[in-house]
């Protein structure tokens, strides 16, 4: 590790060449040799089948492994020398845990033979049979016995550590979701990084609650956010909210799959308000709709665009997941239709939305499989729409490495999938691919057209919901590196 460390430091080629003699001459002598001492006590069976299994097949396969790790790295990743140097500190780090992890000490367990012991066992038995009600005499004295002596030496539960550990995380969350004050960390909008800010939560009668807060972003982005959940009335929820959102500089690229890489940055600004209700059909069919009146700025090139709507929208979803923020199992299924009328002009238009996700988890739910397809088209009988409101492909969520915003158009597609495992209590590591692209009619979508991006995540989350997300992405722009406070889907 502090050879890795090194090179990836920047030090010279000398440096290099006594570093690398120096652990290769530690791993032919004391390595190889602890390594050997570990089957002294193996049996000759275990020789003869485990070690050279182990020698052989065990060993090259993990000589392919890092020959593909080379290849990914060099033909795919494009690292250099000191990139490659930080991936063999990771995984140091990584093997120094299974090692510390291995030689926890265990108290081994007696081995008894009990063969000498049958003529005992014998004789036992004997007594047994010739005394029943004695022995159970006896047997309800140690018991009486036992318990006296329990309520003597009582004392508290002691959880053991993942039970402390699972604590610590459900209070540090906890803080984020309590009544009252809170701290508040999200996004203020797509493109805006991660905003903080304070809010207040009050919740009344049985199912009511009150939460308002205020959001500011360090690409000074702000937020205004306050909702009123009704009490439920059976199987039906109403919901009254209302949103202000002030973005100095958002990027616009054009229209179309092909828009130019020149980002153009406008000025944006909304203010939002409606009712909303959603009636549970059954335990997982929801259905639902609301009105909302909506309120835009904007300022692109020195051109103003300021169009009001009335909105209405209906939606139907069946949702078997465990929870909408963190799930390995179950499946989304969703449709939106939403019905744009402009009081300021002609711009009509409408608006429909759907999301499959199914998520399939593997051996226990140590891995999964999660599937996601995205589709949304405009009709309208004009070209009014304004830009901000066509459907979109770019951020942290969908179409990962393409910067926030990047397509627009008006009919949208986009395919995701994702191999996740976990790597530890709270943090899942996953494999991605994500593939879309917007195009202005439906008829022309090709497959020849998809935009690419994939990649490799981690998230860390807790039972119920995604903390901190992290992804390291590879499109045909280039790497990058993002950074989320939601889940990917």
């Amino acid at each position: 590790m502090s050879g890795s460390a090194s090179i990836a430091a920047g030090v010279g080629f000398s440096a290099v060449r006594w570093i690398k003699t120096a652990e290769n001459a530690t791993d032919y002598s004391m390595m190889n040799t602890a390594r050997q001492l570990l089957w002294l006590p193996a049996s000759l069976e275990e020789k003869y089948k485990a070690k050279q299994a182990v020698d052989t097949f065990f060993v090259r396969v993990g000589d392919v492994l890092s020959a593909a790790v080379v290849y990914l790295g060099t033909a795919v990743l494009h690292f250099d020398v000191q990139q490659f140097a930080v991936v063999n500190v990771v995984l140091t780090i990584a093997w120094l845990g299974v090692g510390l992890s291995i030689v926890r000490p265990r108290r081994p367990l007696p081995v008894i033979s009990f063969r000498p012991l049958a003529p005992a066992a014998a004789a036992l038995v004997v007594l047994f049979l010739a005394s029943p009600a004695g022995a159970q005499e006896t047997r309800e004295e140690h018991l009486a016995a036992q318990r006296a002596d329990k309520k003597q030496h009582l004392t508290p539960y002691e959880p053991d550590a993942l039970e402390l550990r699972l604590r610590k995380v459900e209070s540090a969350v906890s803080t984020f979701s309590r009544e009252g004050l809170y701290p508040y960390v999200g996004s203020v909008i797509k493109g805006g990084g991660i905003a903080v800010g304070t809010g207040y939560r009050h919740r009344y009668s049985d199912t009511g609650l009150f939460d308002a807060h205020a959001a500011w972003s360090m690409r000074n982005f702000k937020a205004l956010d306050a909702s009123v959940a009704l009490p439920t009335m059976g199987r039906v929820a109403l919901t009254v909210d209302a949103r202000r959102v002030d973005a100095p500089s958002l990027p616009f690229y054009g229209i179309g799959r092909e828009s130019s890489d020149q980002r153009e940055d406008y000025r944006y600004g909304s203010t939002t308000a409606g009712l909303s209700a959603s009636v549970d059909a059954t335990k997982r069919l929801a259905v639902g709709g609301g009105v909302d009146t909506l309120r835009f700025e904007s300022r692109l090139a020195g051109r103003s665009l300021d169009p009001t709507y009335r909105r209405g929208r209906l939606f139907a979803q069946i949702d078997s997941r465990l929870s909408p923020g963190y799930t390995r199992r179950g499946g989304l299924y969703r449709i939106e239709w939403a019905d744009y009328r402009q009081g300021n002009g002609s711009g009509n238009f409408r608006r429909t939305d759907a999301e499959v996700q199914q998520f399939l988890p593997i051996l226990r739910e140590n891995w999964v499989v999660a599937l996601r397809a995205v589709a949304s088209t405009i009709q309208s009988s004009n070209d009014a729409v304004p830009f901000f409101l066509l459907p979109d492909l770019g951020g942290s969520e969908m179409l990962r490495g393409y910067s926030s915003w990047r397509f627009r158009d008006r009919n949208r597609m986009l395919f995701t999938g994702e191999y996740r495992w976990t790597a530890g209590s709270f943090v899942d590591m996953a494999l991605f691919l994500d593939a879309g692209q917007v195009a202005s009619r439906v008829a022309d979508f090709g497959w020849s057209e998809f935009k690419t991006a994939y990649g490799v995540g981690m998230t860390l989350h807790t039972m119920t919901s995604s903390v901190m997300r992290i992804n390291l992405a590879r499109t045909r722009q280039g790497n990058s590196l993002v950074f989320s406070v939601s889940p990917s889907f």
